[in-house]
């Protein structure tokens, strides 16, 4: 439930943010997330940045939002 709420406000702050966050992210690919050193607009930081750019450009565009409840609902049976 955690990872849905949080692919949420990394998805959502994509929407605000991805045009400037891509640049950094497209170079944080070469050195890694921590060594890069690199500041994200993103709501959650580089870590959302990066995230939410590989799953809305990267993997399924904007479908990445069908994601999250699928996530949420799958977690909510186990208990």
């Amino acid at each position: 439930m955690l990872l849905a709420f949080f692919l949420t406000i990394a998805f959502v702050s994509y929407l605000f943010t991805g045009y400037a966050d891509q640049s950094v992210v497209e170079t944080v690919s070469g050195t890694g997330l921590k060594e890069s050193g690199q500041e994200a607009e993103n709501w959650l930081g580089l870590f959302g940045a990066w995230l939410s750019h590989i799953f809305i450009n990267d993997l399924v565009g904007v479908g990445a939002f069908f994601v999250i409840p699928i996530l949420f609902f799958t977690d909510k049976n186990r208990v």
